[in-house]
Parts: structure tokens; sequence; C-alpha cells
């Protein structure tokens, strides 16, 4: 919607509300608390190197 508004305009990636929305879905996917954090831990090293299709793929 913003590229279609706005299609001059840089988006930015907010880490850390993108990471808030990493831990719903882990809570979903995994009961363990070890397992959620893990699954998150690496989604937010992808993250990090900007591989952000990957991580979304991942969700």
């Amino acid at each position: 919607m913003a590229a279609l508004l706005f299609p001059n305009a840089i988006q930015i990636l907010d880490f850390f509300h993108f990471s808030e929305y990493l831990w719903n879905v882990a809570r979903q996917a995994f009961e363990d608390e070890q397992k959620q954090k893990g699954w998150v831990d690496t989604q937010q090293g992808i993250l990090k190197q900007l591989q952000w299709h990957s991580v979304i793929q991942a969700a």
C-alpha cells in the first residue's frame, strides 16, 4: 500500500517490531520455549543479513 500511495518513499523495516511478530509466530508454532527462542534467534540472524524475504517465507 505504501508503494502505491507513496512511490518515492523509503520504507524502513523496524527490527524491534518485526521481532515481536516473530515471537507471535514462534508461540503458535512451538510449545517448547527453547524451540521458540531458537527459531526466533535464527530468524533474527537471517533478518540481520538483510534476507527479510526468507524470514517472511519461514513464518
